[in-house]
């Protein structure tokens, strides 16, 4: 059974920075949401009258696509309570991510945790955050496509 640990660097909503989302346990992988693509994917969720679910919608996107290629039928997740009051709500479009594309990923793996500064996850998110870079760019189209495909 392998724990995936999910954190983030560069909050959503600070569209002046760049967002990084990494996961690590044994193996690592980041995404990075650059500052125009996320005031872009902003004036989209302004636009649909949906300005407050922007944030929770797309970090749950990026979580995901951190995701995608190491789950496995028995990972547990545990990411970094970024958003606190808003687990339920993160955790269900992820979920709903998952269902769409059959990730192997249940309610009862996926956790709300500190992962703690000292984290190893906390490390690749920060020191990815501080060169901007990651292993996949994330453009606006691909969260778009996301958040699109939720009911």
């Amino acid at each position: 059974m392998a724990k995936l640990f999910v954190d983030q660097s560069g909050k959503v909503e600070q569209l002046t920075k760049v967002t990084v989302v990494a996961v690590s346990n044994d193996l690592q992988y980041t995404v990075l949401l650059p500052q125009r693509e996320k005031r872009v994917l902003q004036a989209v969720f302004r636009n649909a009258g949906k300005p407050r679910v922007f944030v929770f919608q797309t970090f749950a996107s990026l979580v995901f696509l951190t995701l995608k290629n190491l789950v496995k039928e028995d990972s547990i997740v545990v990411i970094d309570n970024e958003y606190p009051g808003h687990e339920d709500l993160i955790k269900n479009y992820l979920l709903q991510f998952c269902k769409k594309t059959k990730l192997p990923l249940s309610k009862n793996r996926v956790y709300f945790s500190k992962v703690g500064k000292k984290s190893k996850v906390h490390k690749l998110a920060n020191s990815k955050f501080r060169v901007k870079s990651a292993d996949k760019k994330v453009r606006f189209e691909e969260v778009l496509g996301l958040v699109l495909s939720l009911k």
